[in-house]
């Protein structure tokens, strides 16, 4: 079970009070090694994006401004109290000091959580937007620019978050309005891309739609083209091959387009992999089909992993 901690300065800064009851969490007695602040930003930067994305997304719901990410502080005060959540053999979470949270600015509150096993970002800050306390830091509309935490012991097994909030952030550095912004400033072939709500999967380029970077490839396919989409996460990963619109009647005989035939839906192995099709159903909407392959994967199960076979999203042929 995770636990959360929420905390804001009293009218005077000597004096500190819990808003929510301090709940404690037990975990290994062993202490556990972690990438230095630095090096678990950049390894956990999606994470980190999608957690800061998720606080804003909060916030607009709620009718307000949102906050900007700092990734300097984060470096000078957040992510190294996130490193020794993870560290310290005393099995507890707790609060960040006066002085170290005030190294990023005044007018601030700090969220903490612990013991979270694969949770999303949307995950974790639904269940900080849950508590009264971790909602209030949240929705604070004097709140402008956020700092974010997150790693993970080396076990694997647990992972831990804390985010701080600055109504006047001291030397921020530059900040940024969307996690696919910052991501796109951590490769240097990148220069921060504006938001779009272009088609990713067929538009060559590199792209920010829905807070998420894509790159996108074409090249000639027979009579039409294919186009292949990768998506930032922490590096550039593939996320699936795109053929354009063309005549169902040119995928006759090529199982990728349901052989030409509406409503197919076909099986076949290739390379000794077992692959199938299906056409114009509810996954793939009208004139369309998708491509899964049969891959093992590792799933989480309890406080560990073990390896399934399943059927993986691949490609998309779309008619028109």
């Amino acid at each position: 079970m995770a636990s959360y901690l929420s905390r804001r300065p009293a009218a005077s800064l000597c004096a500190l009070f819990l808003i929510i009851s301090f709940v404690t969490v037990w975990f290994s007695p062993l202490a556990h090694a972690v990438g230095s602040p630095a090096l678990e930003q950049k390894g956990q930067a999606q994470m980190i994006a999608d957690i800061f994305d998720e606080h804003n997304r909060a916030r607009r719901d709620n009718g307000l401004k949102p906050l900007v990410f700092s990734p300097d502080i984060s470096l000078r005060v957040t992510q190294p109290f996130t490193n020794q959540l993870a560290t310290r053999n005393n099995g507890t979470i707790w609060h960040n000091t006066v002085p170290n949270i005030a190294l990023g600015g005044q007018n601030w509150a700090e969220n903490v959580v612990g013991g979270l096993r694969g949770e999303t970002a949307a995950d974790l800050v639904a269940g900080w937007m849950k508590s009264a306390g971790h909602r209030a830091n949240i929705l604070n509309a004097t709140y402008t620019t956020i700092a974010i935490g997150f790693t993970q012991a080396d076990t694997g097994e647990w992972t831990f978050s804390a985010t701080n909030f600055y109504g006047t952030p001291s030397s921020p550095g530059k900040t940024y309005a969307t996690g696919a912004a910052w991501l796109a400033s951590l490769d240097p072939t990148l220069t921060a891309v504006p938001p779009s709500s272009i088609n990713v999967y067929l538009t060559p380029g590199t792209h920010n739609v829905n807070g998420r970077l894509w790159k996108t490839s074409c090249e000639a396919y027979s009579q039409t083209k294919r186009c292949r989409t990768e998506i930032w996460s922490s590096g550039w990963v593939f996320n699936n091959l795109t053929y354009a619109p063309s005549a169902r009647a040119l995928w006759k005989g090529n199982p990728l387009g349901g052989n030409g035939v509406v409503g197919a839906k076909v099986s076949w192995v290739s390379s000794g992999r077992k692959w199938r099709t299906e056409c114009d159903t509810a996954a793939t909407g009208r004139n369309g089909c998708h491509s899964y392959m049969a891959a093992t994967v590792a799933v989480r199960s309890g406080g560990s992993y073990r390896l399934v076979e399943k059927d993986v999203f691949n490609n998309m042929v779309v008619f028109g």
